[in-house]
C-alpha cells in the first residue's frame, strides 16, 4: 500500500478531471489494492471460466458520477441516471467494496460476470452512496 503512495501509480489519473471535476467529487479513494474477477466470460478472442487479477486502483464518486481506474486506465464511467446503473450490483465486506454486472451490460457481444473488488476504509459510505441512487 505504502508503495503504490510513493510511485503515484493508483491515483486518478488525469482523464478523472473530465469525468468528475475535482471541486464535484465527494469521495476519492486512491492507492487501493484491488481485484477484478470473470466468471463465464466469453468476449472475441478471450473466454475463461474464472480468472482474477490483482491491480491498484482508484475510485471517485460526485453527485452524479461514479468512475474507477486500474493503473489509469478506466474500468467504471457511469452516470447515476445512466439506464446501466441499475445494473451494477453493489455490496460490501467489511473493508471491501463489490461491485458486478453482467458482462453485455456495457458490451453487447460479451457475455459473463465481471467482478470489481476495491479494498478501501470507505467501502460503507460508497455502497450506501450508490445503493441510495438505485432506489
Amino acid at each position: 500500500m505504502w508503495l503504490l503512495r510513493i510511485l503515484g501509480i493508483a491515483r486518478l489519473p488525469v482523464e478523472a478531471d473530465a469525468l468528475i471535476g475535482p471541486t464535484d467529487r465527494i469521495i476519492v479513494c486512491e492507492n487501493l489494492s484491488c481485484t477484478i474477477t470473470y466468471r463465464n466470460f466469453r468476449a472475441p478472442g478471450r473466454a475463461c471460466n474464472w480468472k482474477r487479477q490483482w491491480f491498484p486502483g482508484s475510485i471517485a464518486l460526485s453527485r452524479s458520477h461514479v468512475v474507477a481506474f486500474r493503473w489509469g486506465k478506466r474500468l467504471i464511467n457511469t452516470s447515476f441516471d445512466d439506464p446501466r446503473f441499475s445494473g451494477l450490483s453493489v455490496t460490501t465486506q467489511d473493508d471491501l467494496l463489490v461491485v458486478s454486472h453482467d458482462a453485455a451490460l456495457y458490451r453487447e457481444n460479451w457475455t459473463g460476470t465481471i467482478e470489481y473488488r476495491f479494498q478501501t476504509p470507505e467501502a460503507d459510505r460508497i455502497a450506501t452512496v450508490l445503493q441510495n441512487r438505485k432506489s
